[in-house]
């Protein structure tokens, strides 16, 4: 995955583990939203501010590679990074470590609309958040050269 800009830590806590004490596998679409909402915050543009200056980010696809896996008290560590931006869709990446230890890979896919889920020209409607995520993409090409 390479340099990410941005690590967001969460304590897997004991109601997050299943009957082997192991972190269930549904949680990590809960951890990977937790670290992009702090990654957009990081941005300067939190989620509840886009929302509610009219832009939504529906999510149309979720992956997730389990590698190793973490317990209850562990720290896992989510690195967070842009890895597309066509204008109308955006694609982060996420590399989930714990003590150094590769425990998955995620990627989520969201559309990018206005409050009736219909695509939106972010350019048009938010410079700002557009050029957040042009910046951020760019940063992310510039390291993989």
């Amino acid at each position: 995955m390479g340099t990410v800009p941005f690590i967001h830590s969460i304590r897997i806590r004991y109601a997050e583990t299943d009957r082997m004490g192991i972190a269930h596998h549904s949680m990590y679409a809960v951890y990977m939203e937790e670290a992009r909402t702090e990654y957009m915050r990081a941005m300067g543009f939190s989620y509840a501010q886009a929302e509610a200056e009219g832009i939504m980010l529906p999510l149309s696809q979720l992956s997730c590679q389990y590698k190793s896996p973490v317990t209850y008290d562990d720290t896992l560590d989510i690195a967070v990074r842009m890895a597309a931006f066509r204008g109308a869709r955006l694609t982060l990446s996420y590399e989930m470590t714990c003590a150094g230890r590769l425990v998955a890979l995620g990627e989520t896919v969201h559309a990018i609309t206005d409050t009736r889920l219909v695509p939106v020209n972010l350019r048009r409607v938010h410079p700002a958040l557009y050029a957040a995520f042009s910046q951020a993409l760019e940063k992310e090409v510039k390291k993989e050269e």
